[in-house]
């Protein structure tokens, strides 16, 4: 299931996300877990980053029990999304651990 924390804006979330938000569902649930969004448009984030102009979205990881059940989400949604996103797992292990996945094609990539 795919769930919103309080707080998150997904209003201006561009439709490129859409195949996030399809593959994290599922990435997520198929480890027994609800996909939980923890930014979107809103908070504070570097400078140019694409969560500004709803090409970035973040997900919970600390509700994952082992690390490699996290590995295991981060390969998945890799192998799911291809090319033309990048999925970071962030401050792994730390306080503020979370999946990035971002919209960005690389030059040359196909579309």
């Amino acid at each position: 299931m795919l769930k919103i924390k309080s707080g998150v804006h997904l209003t201006g979330l561009r439709p490129e996300m859409t195949p996030v938000l399809v593959n994290a569902a599922t990435v997520f649930g198929n480890c027994g877990v609800d996909a939980v969004i923890t930014a979107g448009v809103d908070g504070s984030h570097s400078r140019g980053s694409l969560h500004y102009v709803g090409l970035a979205l973040d997900f919970r990881l600390k509700h994952i029990a082992t690390l490699e059940q996290k590995a295991t989400v981060l390969n998945a949604m890799l192998a799911s999304l291809g090319a033309l996103y990048d999925v970071v797992w962030e401050d792994a292990g730390g306080i503020n651990e979370h999946l990035h996945v971002e919209y960005q094609p690389k030059q040359g990539a196909n579309k």
